[in-house]
């Protein structure tokens, strides 16, 4: 926000000289934007007190003062009518404002004037934080900024609104036409989940009340997206999404330091987008919940192992699996453990992890135990050698390894023989 300080003062500068040419009938005729202001004691009415102070126009030889080139100030007239309105966005517009700038000072302007007639007004201080905050402000704010739309029109439109870095961004090649269409849709959405937040008491969540959210958020984004399919092609949503779904903010976070062409980003965001649709409906409130989507997760990296060249799968697996970093990370003290390595441990451990959760709900014997255990420590010191596998073992990720102990049963006294 402090960084749209200085252009809004420019634009609003700008808006001065323009309005006063507009309000000023003595100034219509003026040859050019910089004579709309007086800059002499005389040409405003008061008393002359001689040459103004700095002025570096040479005086005439019968020593009569010369008005200066250029203006000293403006005198600025703020809009009242939504025809003023009007008129002052054009006007911006024609003096070559830029559009968003234009927007951001006349929906100020604007709301500014909502609010002085608003319950915000006329309320004390310490409740105006309160009455913000009600149903009814918030209508307000919604009205002030789809009239300000409505008044300065294709003057600041969405699409006009926006710079060339964030339009590739958002919405790549789309049109202007289906850019205004996605904001009006999105304005309309975003106003409806401020509705769902609010309606929330303070407080903690129980289960039932965030299922619940949930739920209606949920609906919010798949009422969403069946509006935007109305005008968008299914190439075209697919794009939108690829660039602005929450799968898809999500994915960029964990890829930013990884070397991937746009192919790979978006193959990774359809099997991103086929875990989250698989694990949506899938709580994990118990461990065998919880065990799905573990391997769930899993599933997800060996796609993207086949996805991904080796230069560029490592750094993803290391900012989507915290296990494989623990593992790789003993690679600073043990030469055997590489990438490659690495993930083989990675993988080696998702499948203790499930085949040990199958072996102990099967009620085995403490041998039995032992053996399996035995087993899956040959194969991991099979694969990075004894002194990392014992380093391995002591971290938290990898103590799993460590066999329980045995509990024998204390052997039982020989009875007592009855006194006769």
């Amino acid at each position: 926000m402090k960084r749209l300080v200085l252009p809004v003062l420019l634009v609003l500068s700008a808006a001065g000289n323009l309005w006063l040419l507009r309000s000023s009938p003595e100034l219509q005729s003026a040859p050019s934007l910089a004579s709309t202001v007086p800059t002499t004691a005389a040409a405003t009415g008061a008393p002359s007190t001689g040459a103004v102070a700095n002025d570096p126009v040479s005086t005439a030889a019968g020593g009569t003062k010369k008005e200066s080139a250029s203006p000293k100030g403006v005198l600025w007239r703020p809009p009242q009518t939504d025809a003023d309105f009007r008129t002052l966005a054009l006007d911006l517009r024609a003096a070559g404002v830029p559009p968003r700038l234009i927007y951001a000072a006349l929906r100020d302007l604007y709301r500014q004037q909502k609010l002085a007639n608003s319950p915000l007004a006329t309320a004390p201080y310490w409740k105006r934080r309160a009455v913000e905050a009600l149903k009814e402000m918030r209508e307000i704010y919604r009205q002030t900024e789809r009239q300000v739309e409505e008044l300065i029109g294709a003057v600041a439109s969405p699409a006009e609104r926006l710079g060339s870095v964030a339009r590739a961004r958002r919405y790549g090649d789309l049109p202007d036409a289906k850019i205004d269409q996605i904001a009006r849709v999105e304005r309309d959405y975003q106003e409806m989940q401020v509705d769902v937040f609010s309606a929330i008491a303070p407080g903690a969540y129980s289960s039932e009340e965030m299922t619940e959210h949930r739920k209606k958020t949920d609906l919010l984004k798949a009422e969403m997206r069946a509006d935007l399919a109305k005008f968008l092609t299914p190439a075209e949503l697919n794009s939108f999404e690829l660039r602005n779904s929450d799968i898809a903010r999500q994915l960029a976070a964990t890829v930013r330091e990884v070397p991937l062409s746009a192919d790979a980003f978006s193959a990774l965001y359809a099997a991103r987008q086929a875990f989250e649709t698989a694990t949506a409906s899938s709580p994990t409130n118990s461990l065998d919940q919880f065990a799905q989507r573990r391997a769930a997760q899993a599933a997800y990296i060996e796609t993207a192992r086949g996805i991904l060249p080796d230069d560029s799968f490592y750094p993803f697996i290391a900012a989507n699996e915290s296990d494989y970093r623990t593992i790789a990370a003993l690679g600073a003290q043990f030469a055997q453990v590489t990438p490659a390595t690495a993930y083989q441990v990675w993988q080696l451990k998702n499948q203790f992890d499930q085949a040990r959760s199958a072996l102990l709900r099967s009620r085995p014997s403490a041998e039995a135990i032992q053996s399996a255990y035995a087993d899956w420590n040959a194969q991991l010191e099979n694969l990075i050698g004894k002194a990392a596998s014992d380093a391995y073992r002591q971290t938290p990720v990898g103590r799993s390894f460590n066999a329980p102990p045995i509990r024998r049963a204390p052997p039982t006294s020989a009875p007592t023989p009855p006194r006769g």
